[in-house]
């Protein structure tokens, strides 16, 4: 599910639909200089956090935010922490809509999770930025890969598809890492339209408007940007994702890299993932060959979970592909 920004509407003080920005930020949007104040990294990659009473009250969400914090652990190096005496950390709030700052404050910073908020994508886009992360679209070099349909666009809001000023560059930069169209941070390509046609384009004719800016997943490039920007070791290892039953998934590697996969498993495997609990191992063996035929030396593929892909391993059980691939030159 993408993240709505029309849920924030009527909110103001917001930078590009859902950001909250410090005062140095302000500066640095009124300025052409590169002067900004430089990345708000969490030190050593630990983020403290408290969950207001109102967000605690419900037992699912606070389950699901762990899952998503946890979504960011396993593959990049950073930490989420209960509060103890940290001086900076974040506080979840049920507030108005949905919304963050950008990276570590210094001192207690707001992420709200108002009311439809709470989807699992709208979930891993508000982490994104309190982690560090401005919208991808509004990167200098966006007019490469995409276009912007300003016709479409809401009368007044043509501003939240400006790119970032140079000093606010200074506060994210995507590390030589390829423009990435399936990026968690991404904005939809229906963001902010006035009559349900798209704003956003891609250049790139492989990409539909079903997955750009889409919420399923982190993408690759994210956890890489993600590693990249907190110096994490080891950050090449790899991407590890999830297709549930009956779904499609379009993998690409950007700057002439391709796609190698290093595991598949079609099946379930001691997992609740995909909204059905099974405790006993079902794997289809022929998984890895399958998904390596179709994605190996390629630059994208495509792949499709389902039975007539690679047979039925567990009857009457709600299935996913787990695949880990790499882009590599």
């Amino acid at each position: 599910m993408k993240a709505n920004l029309s849920d924030n509407k009527g909110l103001d003080g917001l930078y590009q639909g859902d950001i909250l920005l410090n005062k140095q930020q302000e500066d640095d949007l009124r300025t052409s200089k590169a002067r900004g104040a430089g990345l708000h990294l969490w030190p050593g990659g630990v983020v403290p956090y408290v969950i207001s009473h109102e967000l605690a009250r419900s037992e699912v969400l606070v389950r699901t935010l762990k899952n998503i914090m946890t979504e960011w652990e396993v593959q990049t190096c950073i930490k989420f922490k209960t509060k103890t005496v940290e001086k900076a950390y974040i506080r979840f709030i049920y507030g108005k809509g949905c919304y963050s700052y950008v990276g570590c404050q210094g001192n207690e910073q707001t992420v709200s999770l108002g009311p439809n908020c709470w989807a699992l994508g709208t979930l891993r886009h508000e982490l994104g930025h309190a982690l560090g992360f401005f919208h991808e679209q509004a990167r200098p070099d966006r007019d490469m890969y995409i276009n912007i349909e300003k016709d479409n666009i809401q009368a007044g809001k043509e501003s939240n598809f400006d790119k970032l000023t140079p000093a606010l560059q200074q506060s994210w930069m995507p590390f030589g890492t390829p423009y990435d169209y399936f990026s968690i941070m991404h904005f939809s390509p229906f963001a902010f339209t006035k009559d349900k046609k798209p704003t956003i384009t891609a250049k790139d004719n492989r990409v539909s408007l079903r997955y750009l800016g889409q919420r399923d997943f982190i993408s690759y490039l994210d956890l890489q940007q993600m590693n990249l920007m907190y110096n994490c070791p080891g950050n090449a290892v790899g991407y590890l994702d999830t297709i549930c039953e009956n779904y499609s998934r379009q993998i690409i590697c950007y700057g002439g890299r391709k796609i190698r996969i290093t595991y598949a498993n079609y099946g379930r495997k001691y997992s609740s993932k995909c909204g059905f609990s099974f405790n006993r191992n079902c794997i289809s063996p022929t998984s890895l060959k399958k998904v390596s035929q179709t994605c190996n030396g390629r630059s994208s593929c495509l792949l499709k979970a389902s039975d007539k892909e690679f047979g039925d391993p567990c009857p009457f059980t709600k299935k996913y592909l787990a695949i880990r691939y790499e882009c590599h030159p």
